[in-house]
């Protein structure tokens, strides 16, 4: 699953047509999950899950420069965010009321 988003902005007089500043933003997103269940025996089942995102941000805006003769940069964004999860969990059931569970997790964060 994922999206994709992109914004273009432009401030102008009417009359003259003169641009005073303009925009420029944009957005991404994506991820994918899978999910597993194994059971051992009717005490003992094991999930495990995987999953991947990511999303970004990048953007730019322009300003009239002071005298007027045009725009210039005045900022500028990019930022990529990813992660990646994996998880194991196993769980055994003693009787009707208990379980006892146990597992273990990994998380990565890479931000950019």
């Amino acid at each position: 699953m994922g999206g994709i988003s992109s914004i273009d902005q432009t401030d102008q007089d009417d009359e003259s047509g003169y641009i005073y500043s303009k925009y420029t933003f944009g957005a991404s997103m994506g991820m994918v999950g899978l999910k597993h269940s194994y059971i051992v025996s009717p005490k003992l089942y094991i999930k495990s899950y995987i999953s991947a995102s990511t999303a970004g941000n990048a953007g730019e805006g322009q300003w009239q420069k002071s005298d007027s003769t045009g725009l210039f940069i005045s900022e500028r964004d990019n930022y990529r965010d990813h992660q990646w999860k994996a998880q194991l969990i196993a769980n055994y059931k003693i009787n009707q009321k208990n379980l006892i569970q146990g597992g273990v997790t990994y998380t990565r964060f890479l931000y950019n």
